[in-house]
């Protein structure tokens, strides 16, 4: 099927006056909604208007803080930082812009009619997983002052020199923008966050299931690091868990053990604290609804480490004597590195291209995910594949993660949203001619990896493009429909919990993501606009 017949137009409309929302140019720039001049009380805010095909980010109009004065400072009053930290205190807290021009109001009348029963929907059980699902890898690694006391991943700054480097990205410091000068190739919509911020874990599942997406597959580090991606993770973990029993969400979290921790361990030892950390996971993390599971066995990914150009800390022999001493679980291997195709359950695929040249999106390896799913699953009768599809990438503002400073980048031009479709269409296509035995499951690559410049996450730079893209494949994929406003949803009342973080809303929140959840968008924007949440200006 040719690719522009994927890509079709969903139409919402609102019952106050019908509008027609997408696409919107003015004066032949794109720029932010809250700049132009409508009249509509159903036209909702904070969206950034853009084309079919996304932005070029240079042509973006970037507004200024709209509001000096709701400046604060951004470090608590603590003795938890270094010497190199020891100016951030006197600098003024970053605001995103996009909460800035978020018209805000308090609801006058605490007794404000919802219209709804608030009583939790009865509906069955959320169902186990099907043939057909999408899933998206989720980075939890993002810290900030307010929530945990540091910047951490949002910054780039190797040797701690405090920014005397060029290259250095520090997030306290403010551009002519207004905007922080964060180590990401784009910037987020909702601005800085911290993983373990509740308020942001809830806006991510609720933006990720509007989106079509079935769950998150998180990278994860071990048990309690020092990066606090285990208590981030946890947190998501546990709110996905209430909202399956509150809601029915149909929603799952699977773990990807990144093999890179195991680095620093005595070689002798890597088996024994790698049975650790999984017996940590499968107990912690499995036996809780809402992980992942395929035929009654939780689904752990496995992303090896590449190291003296051979992949793997672990040998294949080495993982097959911890198994031994595991609970049965799908072990799924990243990439299909031939020496290890005996020792795994499946495996699953990531992003391809080259360093070399930008346009280089990865159809070579796009066209040989699936074959390859095919072929491997009948030599080795694997239960299990997971395949991908990519926006892009862009690990430039990270030097390539080297801070000698001698890797080259790596850059995948997202081609105006290209790069989104052609993988999508080849996920499409292994939809119906696939000759394997197991379910057709993809990963979006990525959910938020703002470092790598692979995120589908709402940015200034695309806004909500790669969200609503994601709508229309997923449907396509799975069957399941939703329409972009949806996304408007949790995003507001995100933004209003930062922008008001002493009101006392819970009850309106909790009544509108039971219509939410139930795709009645309509009325759950209209009590987000008659409660003075969600307002045009």
């Amino acid at each position: 099927m040719k690719r522009y017949l994927l890509i079709f137009s969903l139409l919402f409309t609102l019952s106050c006056t019908s509008v027609e929302h997408g696409n919107w140019v003015y004066s032949g720039q794109v720029t932010h909604r809250s700049q132009l001049q409508l009249s509509s009380p159903d036209q909702l805010i904070n969206d950034w208007v853009y084309l079919q095909t996304p932005p070029d980010p240079t042509e973006i109009v970037f507004p200024t803080l709209a509001d000096p004065s709701f400046s604060e400072s951004i470090i608590p009053e603590s003795d938890t930082f270094s010497a190199e930290d020891s100016d951030i205190a006197q600098t003024p807290e970053i605001r995103p812009d996009s909460i800035d021009n978020f018209v805000i109001e308090t609801v006058e009348d605490p007794n404000l009619d919802l219209g709804v029963e608030t009583a939790v929907i009865q509906r069955p059980a959320p169902p186990d997983p099907t043939e057909q699902m999408v899933f998206a890898h989720y980075m939890a690694w993002f810290r900030t002052p307010e929530e945990t006391g540091r910047w951490l991943h949002w910054s780039w700054d190797p040797d701690g020199d405090g920014g005397l480097d060029p290259e250095d990205r520090l997030p306290y410091v403010t551009g002519e923008d207004g905007l922080a000068d964060l180590a990401t190739a784009h910037y987020p919509l909702i601005g800085p966050y911290d993983s373990s911020d509740p308020h942001l874990i809830e806006y991510h599942i609720a933006s990720a299931w509007a989106s079509g997406l079935n769950g998150f597959v998180v990278d994860w580090y071990g048990p309690k690091d020092d990066g606090g991606v285990d208590r981030a993770t946890q947190r998501l973990a546990l709110q996905i868990k209430q909202w399956r029993r509150q809601y029915q969400l149909p929603f799952f979290v699977a773990l990807a053990y990144e093999e890179q921790i195991l680095f620093k361990v005595d070689e002798s030892k890597r088996v024994e604290r790698f049975i650790e950390h999984m017996t940590y996971l499968l107990e912690t993390y499995a036996s809780q609804d809402g992980y992942l599971t395929y035929e009654g066995l939780p689904v752990v990914f496995y992303f090896e480490m590449w190291h003296d150009g051979e992949p793997g800390l672990l040998s294949p022999q080495e993982l097959e004597m911890a198994f031994e001493q595991l609970p049965e679980f799908h072990f799924l291997y990243m990439g299909a590195e031939t020496e290890y195709l005996d020792a795994i359950d499946g495996f699953f695929t990531w992003i391809g291209g080259t360093n070399q040249d930008q346009n280089d999106w990865g159809a070579d390896y796009s066209n040989w995910i699936f074959p390859e799913q095919d072929y491997q699953s009948s030599q080795h009768q694997y239960a299990l594949t997971v395949g991908s599809v990519w926006a892009g990438f862009d690990d430039s503002a990270v030097q390539g993660w080297d801070p000698s400073g001698l890797a080259v980048p790596r850059l995948i031009d997202r081609q105006k949203g290209d790069v989104f479709a052609k993988t999508w269409e080849s996920a499409l296509q292994d939809l119906n001619n696939h000759q394997r035995v197991g379910p057709s499951w993809i990963q979006v690559v990525t959910w938020n990896d703002w470092n790598e410049g692979s995120e589908i996450e709402p940015s200034l730079e695309y806004g909500r493009y790669y969200l609503e893209q994601t709508q229309q494949f997923t449907e396509l994929y799975t069957g399941e429909q939703f329409v972009p406003e949806a996304l408007s949803i949790p995003e507001a009342i995100y933004l209003y919990r930062k922008r008001v973080p002493e009101a006392e809303l819970n009850q309106l929140f909790e009544t509108v993501y039971v219509l939410f959840f139930q795709k009645e968008f309509e009325q759950a924007i209209d009590l987000l606009v008659r409660s003075g949440v969600f307002l045009d200006q």
